[in-house]
């Protein structure tokens, strides 16, 4: 699928006029080429990272906060998969550093959502974020 994109953008890059639209097809390149390089990674994920991505999709829940070295997320966040989502001039705390999913990122773990699970707790326990 990833192929068919590539090869269409690709086309259309050398059609184009060098305008607006082909600098949007690079944005689509690169967007394309971290779906592409997320999809390739899930099987070699951690449990760590599966159980931190499981928790947030049966949640339903693109962003968290967690400390500035994201914690036990730290290998998503080298990876792309999880970026620092505070704005210029934002103020946090140390324990409070907003962190989220991208878009575009987020719709190929959707699609891949039964390759991470989610045990909720019993009743009467608690549920720590797995990634702290």
């Amino acid at each position: 699928m990833f192929e068919e994109i590539r090869r269409a953008l690709e086309r259309e890059v050398a059609k184009g006029s060098g305008g607006p639209q082909e600098l949007r097809t690079d944005v689509d390149a690169k967007v394309l080429r971290d779906q592409k390089e997320v999809e390739e990674y899930i099987p070699y994920m951690t449990e760590t990272e599966r159980e931190i991505i499981g928790y947030l999709l049966a949640h339903n829940q693109k962003m968290f906060t967690n400390r500035p070295d994201c914690g036990h997320a730290n290998t998503l966040l080298a990876r792309g998969i999880v970026v620092v989502a505070a704005r210029p001039g934002q103020p946090v705390t140390y324990f409070d550093v907003p962190f989220a999913i991208p878009d575009h990122i987020w719709t190929v773990l959707k699609r891949h959502q039964d390759k991470f699970t989610y045990e909720p707790p019993g009743p009467g326990e608690d549920e720590p974020h797995p990634w702290r």
